[in-house]
């Protein structure tokens, strides 16, 4: 993943681009900004459903979901503090770059049946800067590893710019060749279900955790069956981690993202 990124910084730098390194903050910061927010409000949307027919959503998404019960008020005002203080942080490097050039993933595809459920908050997603920039991203092939598994790269730019992310991805797609080959794929025998079964979940709480998500749930009002808290057992400990990293001190001036102020 590393050479293909190097790759196509060199085919940026022979199409004329001026190619430099650029460092933001490390990526848990900006996933716990975009996991607080965005499953706090993903929650409060699916609420009545989830109460009513948790059944009818898949093991991923209740994990996810289920999880903002574990996030506060303010968690939440703090993860929009947060996020305007990494916008600030940003700024510097939009005002010297036109592009961004990252990888779009750790590595190539894994393997359907390699899955876990709790990854979600043990791992975060190098996507999610540019979730939390409100950006345009896009990811443009380049090339394959060692087993043959297609990789790429997210080309970034600052908010409004897709014109200039869409011509740079032209750019790399034309000069590397590589927008319609495909991966050499060898026939393998038919799964007995297109769905892979996901292991049960693995409860991690302490006994003094547990008393506090059971309070939790007791005042959510939700009747979570066994593997529902089992879901939820799983994500605490992590979820958890995200507020307590989140709850810093602020300036007074650091308002939430969700405030404007009129600079003229």
């Amino acid at each position: 993943m590393v050479e293909a990124v190097e790759k196509a910084a060199i085919v940026l730098s022979d199409a004329g681009c001026v190619v430099e390194t650029a460092r933001i903050a490390p990526v848990q910061d900006w996933y716990d900004v975009k996991i607080v927010i965005a499953e706090t409000e993903l929650f409060n949307v699916h609420r009545r459903n989830l109460m009513t027919r948790p059944q009818d959503f898949g093991q991923d998404f209740l994990a996810r979901s289920l999880g903002a019960l574990l996030f506060t008020g303010q968690d939440y005002m703090a993860a929009q503090r947060r996020r305007r203080q990494l916008m600030g942080e940003m700024q510097a490097l939009w005002n010297r770059f036109d592009v961004l050039l990252a990888p779009s993933a750790l590595g190539a595809a894994p393997r359907l049946d390699g899955h876990r459920t709790k990854t979600f908050w043990t791992t975060p997603s190098i996507l999610t800067p540019f979730d939390v920039t409100a950006g345009p991203a896009l990811s443009v092939p380049v090339g394959f590893n060692s087993e043959g598994l297609p990789l790429g790269v997210q080309l970034a730019g600052r908010a409004f710019d897709d014109a200039k992310i869409l011509t740079a991805g032209f750019v790399l797609e034309k000069s590397t060749g590589l927008r319609w080959q495909r991966p050499n794929l060898e026939a393998m025998p038919a799964p007995n279900s297109l769905a892979p079964v996901l292991p049960p979940p693995e409860m991690e709480v302490s006994n003094i955790e547990g008393e506090r998500l059971r309070a939790i749930v007791a005042a959510s009002g939700f009747k979570l069956t066994d593997q529902l808290y089992g879901l939820l057992a799983e994500a605490a400990p992590h979820a958890w981690a995200m507020g307590r990293r989140l709850n810093r001190d602020f300036k007074f001036a650091e308002e939430p993202m969700n405030v404007f102020v009129h600079t003229n």
